[in-house]
């Protein structure tokens, strides 16, 4: 349905067209780089409580819902985890608005399996994917992981998650960790952050300098809340000794810097930090284990361990609806900075090309809005900035 002449809308409950005008209902659609599965929160008008009464969307109901423009449209299916009334305005009636719960499509196809591969993490991957179907389309890169490989009594989710992410390398991603995540454009995706980021910015958002009429359709930033990662969540990652023992019983204790990822980077990250204190100690595969996958799994646990500090500087950023934004692409971001009121220049510091790291998709029933969390690990500014050279690789 064409709402407005500006939005397309759609939404079917277990494949059955959901006959109700626009207003009546609200949704989010939410990805992450770091969720395997995107997520949506539906939330409908049920007066009458005639859809409650009919288990029109009980658990386990497939909800598939259509946002987009004249231009392109967003279709992802999921399904119903949680359904619950979160409000009751007449009071003889078990009607109101229902809120439901949703997890992408992908959740509900698994069973707990016990097998075994001899093959690369990303071939297992696109294998066990394909075979569900349902996809849109797959994004997998290639790694470098050939071995055996065992599933014990788990889900393909437990398995991708707690066994193969962790231990995936690739000689194209210069020891930058891999994510797994599916969008609300229902795309599975299996890459690198250097593969991330060498992608082409999906759009340019400029927040407005004082004094410049921007319209809602130009990519305009309406709101901007820049954040830095927690220091909490890095400290462990930059000065680690990575240990194992190798084939005659010996400790092996190698230095594990921060500013050694990914490989052939030298901008400085936004933190400073004496990288001569210890911050802790990885444990990696020994040299007694004789597999063939153990040097890159090694090479994929130490790159993996490290991703919270691929995400040091955040942003988060609301625009006017844009379907092309989603988690794992890239955003050019335009920030302007003022020495004063006759020189505007570009933000050094927040300006420049950033990973979409999350992104909500949001319907009001009037309405829609684009909100992300961009991310990036370094920052480019100038040398008279006063901490530059107390940065991490600030030098």
């Amino acid at each position: 349905m064409l709402f407005n002449d500006r939005y397309e809308i759609d939404l079917t409950v277990d494949d059955t067209p959901f006959d109700v005008y626009p207003t009546n209902f609200k949704f989010t659609c939410f990805d992450s780089i770091f969720n395997l599965y995107s997520k949506s929160k539906l939330v409908v008008n049920d007066l009458t409580g005639l859809f409650n009464e009919g288990l029109a969307f009980v658990n386990g109901t497939k909800v598939e819902i259509t946002l987009g423009n004249k231009n392109t449209t967003n279709t992802c299916p999921y399904v119903i985890v949680k359904n619950s009334l979160v409000n009751q305005p007449v009071q003889s009636k078990v009607g109101g608005s229902l809120e439901l719960s949703m997890l992408n499509k992908f959740y509900y196809s698994q069973s707990k399996l016990s097998q075994a591969y001899r093959d690369e993490i990303s071939n297992i991957v696109k294998n066990r994917v394909t075979s569900y179907g349902g996809f849109s389309s797959l994004d997998i890169e290639a790694t470098s992981n050939l071995g055996l490989w065992f599933q014990p009594l788990m889900t393909d989710q437990e398995f991708f998650t707690d066994i193969l992410l962790p231990n995936a390398y690739s000689s194209s991603s210069n020891s930058s960790p891999f994510y797994m995540f599916t969008d609300s454009k229902n795309v599975f995706h299996f890459k690198s952050y250097v593969a991330m980021m060498n992608q082409n910015p999906v759009a340019t958002l400029t927040l407005p300098a004082m004094g410049t009429v921007v319209g809602i359709t130009d990519g305009a930033i309406l709101k901007i809340n820049p954040i830095q990662q927690s220091n909490l969540k890095l400290e462990k990652t930059y000065n680690r000794n990575a240990i194992r023992f190798d084939k005659n019983g010996s400790l092996i204790k190698n230095p594990d810097l921060i500013s050694s990822y990914p490989i052939g980077e030298t901008l400085p990250i936004p933190a400073k930090k004496n990288l001569a204190m210890i911050t802790d100690n990885l444990e990696l595969y020994d040299d007694d284990i004789v597999l063939a996958e153990t040097a890159n799994s090694n090479l994929g646990i130490k790159a993996n361990s490290v991703k919270e500090a691929f995400h040091t500087e955040k942003i988060a950023v609301t625009t006017p609806y844009n379907p092309a934004i989603t988690s794992g692409q890239t955003l050019t971001i335009s920030v302007p900075t003022s020495i004063d009121a006759t020189n505007v220049q570009p933000s050094s510091r927040y300006s420049g090309k950033y990973v979409i790291e999350s992104s909500y998709a949001t319907w009001n029933g009037v309405t829609a809005l684009t909100i992300a969390t961009v991310s990036r690990q370094v920052v480019k500014v100038p040398s008279s900035y006063r901490n530059k050279s107390l940065l991490v690789r600030g030098n």
